[in-house]
């Protein structure tokens, strides 16, 4: 059964799915940031944007914390996503988590 320990279930609970996340995130060794920032491909106004989407932001929010039109913030987002490959919310707060751009203490406040 350890086999599945890191699966997400639909039907889990908030609790549940920040203990399977958190173990998870445990199992993953420690990065140097240095080599960190040198493998990203995401520039620092990229990273906020990924950051405010893992926060739950929606592009009119983000336009409106960082004075841009929701049209410019769009436009982030898909780039982002052609960079990364990810479409997804859940995968770019994901992508966050694991490249230290958010906590995990951040998302599930």
């Amino acid at each position: 059964m350890d086999l599945f320990d890191g699966i997400l279930d639909i039907t889990s609970s908030k609790t549940e799915l920040a203990e399977i996340i958190n173990k998870q995130l445990r199992l993953i060794p420690a990065r140097k940031s240095k080599n960190q920032d040198e493998k990203s491909d995401l520039s620092e106004r990229e990273k906020t944007i990924v950051k405010l989407v893992a926060l739950g932001k929606t592009a009119n929010e983000i336009a409106d914390v960082l004075f841009l039109s929701s049209h410019t913030v769009i436009t982030h987002r898909k780039n982002i996503s052609k960079k990364l490959g990810i479409k997804t919310v859940s995968g770019l707060t994901v992508y966050a988590i694991l490249n230290n751009i958010v906590t995990f203490e951040e998302i599930s406040a």
